[in-house]
């Protein structure tokens, strides 16, 4: 389900938000660069969610969880916490490089307990973040989101997927509170790049001498007789620029997820989704007019 947001500051930490035809107030208990803490209020319930961005530098980060505990040790309402931890609770959490002392988990998970945090059910690769670090490929679990016990009884179905990795060292993360899916079904449209395909151009002369086309029929019959075959055609075919970008960017995405990337291959899909990414360009611009 994909929604459209609109954000109205009427005074400082407060703001109204409009959400379909539904209108939520938030409030800002906390705001600063490290933290963000909502509070979003409906006509009869409220709930709280806190985006995190763990300090880099490791020695300050311990500052923040020490100040995520202080609101935890008060907040017994539904209470959400996502963003970019910059921490990891073990070893388990980590792929690549040398592990790490048990010592150097405490602080991020001694938080989560004291705030009775636990993470969201997830689909897809959790080790969000990867980068070379001493010639060595590192991936770790940094993006995610956690939820008290009131979180998961105001919303029993919140669910985050892990997206890939593009364009970025790290990737999105996607949280619903709702399992909600919409399927939207597309419609044939001719795209006038199909001619530069032979395969294309074969196809479309087969159905012209056709028994359809080449009978007593209206032209209309050869039309459609034309439009199935180049319908066919695309199905068999590996013509569609949004699928081939799709499909290049998971086979992308796993092949940075490797212990060891292989990067003559990662360079050669780069270079075949730049070609797919020129074709989805000049898809819109034929479309745009």
């Amino acid at each position: 389900m994909i929604i459209c947001l609109q954000l109205n500051l009427l005074v400082e930490k407060v703001a109204w938000l409009s959400f379909g035809k539904r209108t939520w107030t938030l409030e800002f208990p906390f705001a600063d660069k490290n933290l963000l803490d909502l509070k979003i209020i409906q006509i009869n319930k409220y709930w709280f969610i806190s985006c995190v961005y763990g300090h880099p530098v490791t020695h300050l980060r311990p500052q923040l969880w020490e100040r995520l505990s202080d609101i935890g040790l008060n907040r017994k309402e539904a209470w959400g916490l996502i963003g970019d931890f910059n921490d990891i609770r073990s070893n388990d959490e980590k792929l690549g490089g040398p592990r790490m002392a048990l010592a150097s988990f405490q602080a991020f998970q001694n938080m989560l307990d004291t705030c009775m945090m636990f993470e969201l059910g997830s689909s897809g690769n959790g080790f969000t973040w990867g980068g070379t670090r001493n010639d060595q490929w590192i991936q770790c679990k940094l993006d995610r989101c956690f939820g008290n016990p009131s979180w998961f009884s105001l919303f029993p179905n919140s669910h985050q997927w892990f997206l890939e990795r593009f364009g970025s060292d790290h990737r999105p993360v996607l949280v619903n509170f709702i399992n909600d899916h919409e399927l939207f079904r597309g419609h044939f449209r001719f795209d006038k790049r199909l001619t530069d395909d032979p395969s294309c151009t074969a196809a479309i002369h087969k159905s012209w001498k056709s028994e359809i086309s080449q009978g007593a029929y209206s032209s209309i019959f050869s039309l459609n007789e034309c439009r199935r075959a180049i319908s066919m055609w695309k199905r068999g075919s590996d013509s569609n620029a949004q699928k081939k970008i799709k499909r290049l960017r998971i086979a992308l995405d796993d092949l940075k997820s490797k212990a060891i990337p292989c990067w003559p291959h990662i360079n050669h899909l780069k270079d075949q989704l730049g070609k797919a990414y020129a074709d989805e360009e000049s898809f819109w611009r034929q479309k745009s007019r």
